[in-house]
């Protein structure tokens, strides 16, 4: 308890922020380009050697990006955030979570699903199977969240916050992946 403790102490510490606090500078809306490079926000879960399930122990700017998230959503109605990214999710279902946490929060407050246990509980399923090891010589098993279930309803709660583009939405305005026309 003390590690932690001390632990988000550093995570949260603000002296950096020596001559203004964020919540003088009158910030009312926040776009964040890249977003993805904050899907390391710390989680807890009481799931024991699941692979896949990403970094729990979250970086500092992710952990300072979501107080400033959740300060402006605050102000401002559940407004004012706006995330950019081609990646949003390229590997956990943690990431998911992550995204939510940072954009829906009150939602999954709202549906008991703030904490990642519950919201696994809603949304995959972890799996046992045989895996190949990383040398590639034999098979041992292993613990994977390897299916979602309740899918039009993750979907649901990711689409009411997330504007997806294709390549081909891309193609019926005739730009290609990078933007340009075609």
């Amino acid at each position: 308890k003390v590690r932690l403790e001390e632990r988000l102490k550093k995570i949260l510490d603000t002296k950096q922020d020596t001559l203004l606090h964020f919540g003088e500078l009158g910030v009312d809306g926040l776009f964040v380009d890249e977003a993805h490079e904050f899907k390391n926000l710390r989680y807890y879960t009481k799931l024991q050697r699941v692979s896949g399930l990403g970094d729990q122990s979250g970086s500092k700017k992710a952990a300072q990006l979501f107080t400033k998230v959740r300060y402006i959503m605050e102000r401002n109605n559940g407004r004012g955030v706006n995330f950019l990214t081609g990646t949003p999710i390229s590997n956990t279902s943690g990431e998911m979570f992550t995204m939510q946490r940072y954009l829906m929060y009150d939602t999954l407050q709202e549906k008991g699903l703030q904490h990642f246990d519950s919201w696994i509980n809603n949304f995959a399923s972890p799996t046992a199977d045989y895996e190949l090891d990383p040398i590639g010589n034999s098979y041992k098993m292993t613990t994977r969240l390897r299916e979602f279930v309740n899918m039009p309803e993750v979907m649901a709660l990711y689409k009411s916050f997330a504007d997806v583009i294709t390549l081909d939405h891309l193609k019926q305005h005739n730009v290609d992946n990078d933007g340009k026309p075609i």
